[in-house]
């Protein structure tokens, strides 16, 4: 294959009081020998995944909070998943 890819990531501080000593480490860095890693596709598609359910994870749950459907995305309460219609709809009726 021979074909890589190098990720190299240093955020940018400009403009942020207090921040100098973080942007001096951060212009030091640019100049250190570069790392490698080797990332295989498989595990670079395991760790896209796992990210991206994350975020799906906490946007559903931010969306969610406070509604009376919640529960059912939180994963102890997925087992209302395997009852009939009938019975999941009966767990959101309002009581009197």
């Amino acid at each position: 294959m021979g074909g890589g890819i190098i990720l190299q990531w240093i955020s940018s501080h400009i403009g942020i009081p207090g921040n100098e000593e973080v942007d001096a480490f951060a212009n030091s860095a640019l100049f250190l020998s570069e790392h490698h890693s080797p990332l295989f596709l498989r595990n670079c598609k395991s760790l896209i995944k796992t990210k991206f359910n994350d975020r799906r994870k906490l946007r559903y749950n931010n969306i969610t909070a406070g509604k009376r459907w919640e529960c059912i995305l939180q994963d102890e309460n997925r087992i209302l998943l395997n009852f009939s219609r009938k019975i999941r709809a009966a767990c959101f009726v309002d009581g009197p």
